[in-house]
């Protein structure tokens, strides 16, 4: 009897392969997106200031997307004890 007979369908095996591929350039996203934000959030406490560029577009875009009001001057109403 030959074995053929059990052998899935390449349609099944194509699907198969999209979800691996996709999965993996989700994973490789992630990495460099952590890999982008420790290098940030390391290189704060040597003393340098965060590029302009990534700066507009976390304090600005991204905080409107995510309805944050975010102080850029550094003027807040809390008064400390």
């Amino acid at each position: 009897m030959p074995c053929y007979s059990n052998v899935a369908d390449t349609n099944v095996l194509q699907l198969t392969g999209i979800y691996y591929g996709i999965t993996i350039a989700i994973v490789s996203f992630a990495t460099a997106m952590t890999v982008l934000t420790l290098n940030i959030h390391h290189g704060g406490n040597s003393g340098r200031e965060v590029p302009g560029i990534v700066r507009t577009v976390c304090l600005h875009y991204l905080a409107r997307l995510f309805c944050i009001k975010v102080d850029l001057h550094g003027n807040s109403n809390t008064s400390q004890v």
